[in-house]
């Protein structure tokens, strides 16, 4: 019986050989199908995990996005009509 731990290790090379796609959903299936009841509610709710952590970065990077457009074009407010001075 796999822990926890094993289940995450194992998500993760999956992830990293597959990246992502139907090839990661097809290998997860594939190993889900070699897991008991309970060890495929493990594997679950690894998967949610690393969702939720996906969608987090992902959302964390379009705020940097923007907050960082925001700041350009305050900081091109300040800059005189025709472009920086030498």
């Amino acid at each position: 019986m796999p822990s926890r731990r094993q289940i995450e290790e194992i998500v993760e090379a999956l992830r990293a050989e597959h990246d992502g796609g139907p090839a990661f959903a097809e290998a997860v299936e594939a190993y889900a199908g070699s897991l008991d009841d309970d060890e495929r509610e493990v594997l679950g709710e690894v998967l949610l995990q690393r969702a939720d952590e996906e969608v987090a970065s992902q959302r964390g990077i379009a705020l940097r996005l923007a907050s960082r457009g925001w700041f350009r074009r305050q900081l091109d407010k300040l800059e005189p009509p025709g472009g920086r001075t030498p």
